[in-house]
């Protein structure tokens, strides 16, 4: 087949690549391209032979090439030594997006990349940890967004302590080992690499397996380096794990701490993936979430375990005065609730425009006591509103019994 150059004025394109269609690819490309997607697949043919002869078959001289990304739809894991330098050796002017999944790039590599690719603003890679050689000077990269899938969160933050990312407003991070002691570590790391005054989003996924239950505890000393970036809006450390159980023990001062070091925080979520409810105990609905509450006062969102099963007594009024407040949604996790409509209650004597998100797996008995929390919030908001038609102009509240469910 002809080498021919179709599509003249084609600036985006993605494709799958099989074995068959490789010798056709060098066609479709043209210097218009902006974005170029390929997923790599097919039968009987190893996934790294395939990226091999993608490469040795893409013109890398595309002038106007912005986005990258490349894919393995049959195993992921494979160890990539690509000639993917050389190849952004060339694209080093232009590419500003890189995306490659289901191939494990060596931390040396990506250190390499960084270095070279000076209008990279978005990178999202899996790395396998390598030695690093010694540098005179540490290299600086324009990254904006990064996201990492790394085996444990030392190699990340082996990666942030070998180059400066002063740019990086979002941080995210996928590992597969337990997060503590790390998380401390790589908290560290990101002082070194990153500027205090620019992340805004931490995201932190646990999806890690293993053939026996693992339980995992993060304290509240693992977070004391990341309170270092007060402008942080959205914290998210959380599991997906189905066979490790990660849980929080967050005491009442570092929760105190987070309000001060973060304060134009609007999502807040800790969440562990397995009930294990006598493990650790949830934080407390008050002091702990009457003070969160107060203290984000542009919180919209708030994902904690809390222990709920408390007696009504203890749950008596907490402020002087009801916080006026937009919608709020508390993702409760595998909390539970002994005496719903009495929780009901206080929260809405409390606070306006809460709402309670149950997790998957809850037990029945516990759905409908968050359930029947949920209903008695609603009831509460609709009879303010009719009291406030009622009497327009008031700025007073009168409490309401709650109707039996």
């Amino acid at each position: 087949m002809s080498e021919m150059i179709v599509f003249p004025n084609l600036c985006s394109l993605d494709v799958d690549i099989y074995k068959e269609l490789l010798p056709c690819t060098r066609i479709l490309f043209t210097p218009k391209i902006r974005s170029f997607g390929a997923m790599i697949g097919g039968l009987g043919f190893q996934p790294s032979r395939l990226a091999q002869m993608l490469f040795d078959s893409v013109p890398w001289t595309m002038p106007a090439l912005q986005n990258l990304t490349i894919q393995c739809s049959i195993v992921q894991g494979h160890s990539l030594r690509l000639p993917i330098l050389r190849a952004c050796q060339g694209l080093s002017m232009t590419l500003t997006g890189l995306e490659i999944e289901g191939y494990k790039i060596e931390l040396k590599d990506v250190v390499d990349l960084l270095s070279k690719a000076q209008c990279l603003t978005f990178l999202a890679i899996e790395i396998s940890d390598s030695p690093l050689p010694m540098r005179s000077l540490r290299p600086t990269a324009e990254i904006s967004t990064i996201k990492l899938q790394v085996g444990a969160l030392s190699i990340a933050a082996k990666l942030m302590e070998a180059v400066s990312m002063a740019k990086v407003n979002n941080f995210h991070a996928i590992t597969e080992s337990v997060p503590h002691p790390d998380l401390y570590g790589l908290g560290r790391a990101l002082q070194q690499s990153l500027s205090i005054e620019a992340l805004e989003i931490l995201t932190i996924d646990w999806r890690g397996t293993s053939p026996q239950t693992v339980l995992s505890t993060i304290t509240g000393a693992s977070f004391v380096p990341l309170l270092a970036f007060h402008k942080l809006h959205y914290v998210v450390v959380r599991s997906f794990s189905r066979t490790n159980a990660l849980s929080f023990d967050l005491e009442s001062a570092i929760l105190h701490r987070m309000i001060s070091s973060w304060p134009h925080l609007r999502h807040l979520e800790f969440l562990r993936s397995l009930p294990y409810d006598a493990w650790t105990p949830g934080l407390k609905v008050k002091p702990d979430l009457f003070d969160l509450l107060k203290g984000w006062k542009r919180l919209d969102f708030l994902g904690l375990d809390f222990d709920f099963a408390c007696d009504a007594s203890a749950l008596d009024a907490g402020l002087s005065t009801p916080e006026q407040r937009s919608d709020i949604l508390i993702y409760v996790g595998f909390s539970t609730v002994a005496q719903p409509k009495i929780l009901a209650a206080i929260l809405s004597d409390n606070f306006r425009g809460l709402r309670i998100i149950t997790q998957f797996g809850q037990s029945e008995v516990h759905l409908k006591a968050w359930n029947d929390v949920n209903e008695c919030l609603k009831i509460m908001d609709v009879l303010r509103q009719q009291e406030r038609r009622r009497r327009p102009g008031s700025d007073n509240v009168e409490v309401f019994d709650l109707p039996a469910l």
